[in-house]
């Protein structure tokens, strides 16, 4: 009889090992997380031809700043300022893993709004254009490339209006971190532009 409940055991210990091995894989929220090595930087020769505007460009903004939308995009706290820092956006996914940190909401607002403003007028969208940069082109581990990623949207937003832009915003994408690139352009395939 014991030598039956032992068989019956063994048996019954070998098919829960065997079922449990064909289970699906750890969670999400119990997998290790994985880091990217970060793409390398551009030159800081080809930075600079993307960063430095030339002085037509720079003249048309003087020239066009008399547009309200101008003002009120220059009057407001630079984009850059209002990027998470990578740590705070980590930070916040460790603390709740299944909702969107709120920092990235609070990054989409304020980029959201800045944007309505830019799409007004050309002169406020080249400025608009010169605080997309700063952000899409961050250096890496310096903010989520989610941010960097939603900062080439807005570029190519821009740059769809106003055409005269879309050089800057092309630069941009020739530019950018392959990381920030890979979720710019699923963003692009799910009809965010």
């Amino acid at each position: 009889m014991i030598k039956k409940i032992l068989v019956l055991l063994v048996l019954l210990s070998f098919g829960l090992w065997y079922f449990f091995k064909f289970q699906a894989p750890t969670p999400v929220s119990q997998a290790p997380i994985v880091t990217a090595t970060p793409a390398p930087l551009p030159s800081p020769e080809a930075k600079k031809d993307i960063v430095e505007k030339p002085p037509q460009t720079l003249n048309k903004i003087k020239a066009e700043s008399k547009d309200s939308s101008f003002e009120t995009l220059k009057s407001s706290t630079p984009l850059k300022e209002e990027m998470p820092s990578l740590n705070e956006v980590r930070a916040e996914v460790q603390k709740d893993p299944h909702e969107t940190p709120p920092q990235l909401l609070k990054f989409s607002e304020a980029l959201e709004s800045k944007m309505q403003i830019a799409l007004k007028s050309e002169a406020a969208g080249r400025l608009m254009m010169s605080q997309l940069q700063d952000c899409a082109l961050a250096p890496p581990g310096t903010t989520s490339t989610s941010v960097s990623a939603m900062c080439l949207v807005g570029a190519k937003q821009i740059a769809a209006k106003y055409v005269s832009l879309n050089p800057e915003a092309e630069a941009m994408l020739a530019h950018a971190d392959e990381n920030t690139l890979r979720i710019y352009k699923g963003m692009h395939s799910l009809g965010i532009k």
